[in-house]
């Protein structure tokens, strides 16, 4: 993206983004350890595992992890 592609409302979002980012957080690959526990306490109705914020906040901030978190759901609840 160049610097004359951005108008406000992309602007605004980046800025969102980096409000959002936190110092340390998961990466996606760091999510894929954790990712799995968590779906199956959330299909289940399960409270959230005990360490589960980073994973909640890389969901937030991710829409290609949350996509994929998504899907992962649903093919859980199809068992």
């Amino acid at each position: 993206m160049q610097l004359n592609e951005l108008n406000n409302e992309k602007l605004s979002s980046l800025v969102e983004m980096i409000r959002l980012t936190k110092p340390e957080e998961l990466t996606c690959d760091d999510l894929l350890a954790y990712v799995a526990t968590y779906a199956d306490a959330c299909v289940k109705d399960l409270p959230v595992p005990v360490g589960s914020e980073p994973v909640q906040q890389h969901l937030s901030i991710c829409s290609e992890c949350m996509e994929e978190f998504q899907s992962l759901v649903n093919v859980l609840r199809l068992r």
